[in-house]
């Protein structure tokens, strides 16, 4: 196939990235972790079932966590904060509301 850059997980195949995933077949879902090997189709077992990712959003709690520094990002949400712009305004909200002001009350006088 003439420009497709990645190849579609499909059923049997070992999964390189957590997420939500969906069948092309028929759009059932399913949570995947990275290890892990894609299933069938529930709706359409013993055949080949192509699984396509499926874009989540950063948690809240995850997204707070990041911003406060009280834990790293994994791969995918460092690629994801960088063209999500909802998650985007999330964290730097959030970053702006744990990180301490520089401001003295001196300053404000």
């Amino acid at each position: 196939m003439v420009g497709v850059s990645q190849t579609v997980p499909q059923n049997g195949e070992v999964n390189t990235r957590f997420g939500v995933y969906k069948a092309v077949c028929c759009g059932a879902e399913i949570v995947i972790s990275q290890g892990a090997t894609f299933p069938d189709c529930p709706n359409h077992p013993r055949r080949i079932t192509i699984w396509q990712h499926f874009v989540t959003h950063i948690e809240y709690r995850r997204l707070w966590d990041l911003a406060g520094g009280r834990t790293k990002a994994e791969e995918w949400e460092q690629d994801h904060l960088h063209g999500c712009r909802v998650c985007q305004g999330i964290f730097v909200y959030l970053n702006q509301q744990t990180t301490p002001s520089s401001d003295s009350e001196d300053d404000a006088a």
